[in-house]
């Protein structure tokens, strides 16, 4: 019994210990040039494909269609990084609205965390 009641204290220890205090700053939204934008139309190819078979009862390699949707690709400039989005209603813009906002961890700096992309 002392042994149980030792367990359950070391691990409650350990989970107080281990709480992180994580705060959110306020949204910042900046505009980011377009760098780059591709443009596929959707699809159909013959390629081989894994899939199940109901007459083995098994996965195993088939041949047959695979639609591939639309594709329109851009690539923008963000904090130094270059970002990629797949949107029709990003792909005509030639810049995009980017909203973030900063997330700390016990009150230190740790990264940007995305909202949105208008």
């Amino acid at each position: 019994m002392n042994i149980q009641r030792l367990t359950v204290i070391i691990l409650a220890m350990l989970i107080f210990c281990s709480c992180v205090n994580i705060k959110a700053g306020n949204p910042i939204s900046i505009t980011c040039p377009v760098t780059y934008r591709h443009h596929e139309d959707s699809k159909t190819e013959w390629i081989y494909h894994y899939g199940y078979s109901s007459f083995d009862g098994k996965f195993c390699l088939h041949y047959g269609p695979e639609k591939i949707p639309e594709q329109n690709i851009i690539k923008f400039t963000f904090m130094n990084e270059v970002l990629e989005r797949n949107d029709v209603a990003l792909f005509y813009k030639s810049e995009v609205i980017v909203t973030y906002r900063k997330i700390y961890y016990d009150n230190e700096f740790d990264h940007n965390e995305i909202i949105s992309v208008k």
